[in-house]
Order: structure tokens, then C-alpha cells, then sequence
């Protein structure tokens, strides 16, 4: 939402100089309410479900990751232990 407006004059006349006369000016003004309806985002919200769902698949990737290291460091010590 927001609001514009315009406050001025226009001079007409038959002669180019006699638009510089003050009784040639006519009063102008305008006061205008505006709103902005988004019809399209132009893809915008498709693409930030996609980047979430991308993070989404990293984060499980890197929580697999990181659960497949610690299943393999307990196993190397659990050998380790059995050799001493």
C-alpha cells in the first residue's frame, strides 16, 4: 500500500511566451492510492522450496556420513582393544 500525489500547474497558451503569463496557469493536483498485487513471483517460491528441499538432502547425507565414521572409529577401537 502506499500513497502518491502531484501539486503543480499547467500554463497553456496560443504564444510560446504567453504561457509565462501567471493568469495562463491552471491549477494540477492528484492524490492516488496505490497497492501491489503479486500475481506471479516469477518463480521465486519454487525455487526456495527447491533450495530447502536441496539443504534438507545434505543434511541427511552429511548426518549419514557423519553416523558411518563414528560406526567405523568404534570398530577400530573395539579391534584395538581385542589385540591388546
Amino acid at each position: 500500500m502506499g500513497v502518491a500525489g502531484y501539486l503543480g500547474a499547467n500554463g497553456f497558451s496560443d504564444q510560446l511566451l504567453g504561457a509565462l503569463n501567471v493568469p495562463n496557469w491552471y491549477g494540477n493536483s492528484y492524490v492516488a492510492l496505490q497497492a501491489t498485487v503479486p500475481l506471479l513471483d516469477g518463480g521465486g517460491r519454487a525455487t526456495r522450496l527447491e533450495t530447502q528441499r536441496l539443504r534438507q538432502l545434505q543434511a541427511q547425507h552429511r548426518l549419514a556420513d557423519l553416523q558411518q565414521t563414528l560406526r567405523y572409529e568404534a570398530d577400530n577401537v573395539r579391534v584395538q582393544l581385542e589385540n591388546t
